[in-house]
């Protein structure tokens, strides 16, 4: 057993640079996976428009977003070059960025539910100006997201010899 803890937590073991990441992928598909389940269960039991647009909208970047972030400290772990733990944080902004995205288009979508119009039925001024405020806030709000993103991306401390073959 003494063998087997050395070979795996020893900075140098070839076995925690195969095992700690593969781990923390595992972690983080399955902490993805639990996250859909309890919206799939809440959902069930008090069905809403919100909920099922989180369930459509959320499915995909959990699924890439939580194994990227139980990644991160592993990949400080086993002490890779700067340049890979920078497109690892790159990666994280980017799929947080898509999930603050879809958080704005499910809640865009359940707005937009309230103003449905029935069928042969035409819409008061009212609602179609609430209509437009809606649409030129979910484009502000995307702006907002993607300049952030951007922004934040753009903050990295560049690497030396990185900046160097720039």
């Amino acid at each position: 057993m003494d063998e087997f803890s050395r070979l795996l937590f020893d900075n140098g073991s070839w076995l925690a640079y195969a095992v700690a990441p593969l781990m923390a992928i595992v972690f983080g598909l399955f902490v993805g996976w639990a996250s859909a389940a309890l919206l799939r269960l809440s959902h069930k039991n008090r069905p809403s428009v919100l909920k099922t647009q989180l369930q459509q909208r959320f499915q995909r970047p959990l699924y890439f977003f939580m194994p990227l972030l139980f990644l991160r400290p592993v990949v400080s772990y086993i002490e890779l070059d700067t340049l890979w733990e920078k497109v690892l944080e790159g990666c994280i902004i980017i799929y947080l960025a898509w999930v603050f995205v879809a958080l704005l288009y499910a809640v865009a979508e359940v707005i937009r539910q309230k103003f449905v119009l029935e069928e042969g039925g035409y819409h008061k001024a009212s609602e179609r100006q609430a209509l437009t405020q809606l649409r030129f806030l979910k484009s502000m709000g995307l702006i907002a997201i993607i300049t952030i993103a951007v922004a934040s991306m753009l903050a990295f401390e560049m690497p030396p010899t990185l900046g160097a073959t720039l």
